[in-house]
């Protein structure tokens, strides 16, 4: 399940939408390939564009965590717990790009 397919994300760009196509949400070994793919991503883009990964990365935060604290929609303890380990690493990975774009600004 990526990012992409959550219902409560939605696309304002183009870019937006093709990113969150690699943005895992369930699977924590999964999301380990994808914030390098994400890292990637971002070093190849433009200025407006990294700040659309940075936004991006709050929602899938935002998202993941909703998952891990909801027990309504029957989700396992162990799946609420790899949404909350994916929900860290996102976490992690958006302060290190926004310090990274703080940085390059120098």
């Amino acid at each position: 399940m990526t990012l992409s397919v959550e219902k409560k994300f939605g696309f304002k760009t183009p870019f937006m939408k093709k990113a969150a196509g690699q943005v895992v949400m369930y699977n924590p070994k999964l999301a380990k390939k994808s914030v390098k793919k994400i890292r990637e991503i971002f070093e190849k883009a433009k200025k407006a564009q990294k700040e659309e990964i940075l936004i991006m990365l709050r929602q899938a935060r935002a998202i993941a965590m909703s998952n891990a604290k909801s027990r309504r929609k029957g989700y396992t303890r162990r799946q609420r717990e790899n949404f909350a380990e994916v929900s860290f690493m996102y976490a992690q990975l958006r302060r290190d790009l926004e310090y990274e774009m703080k940085v390059g600004k120098k």
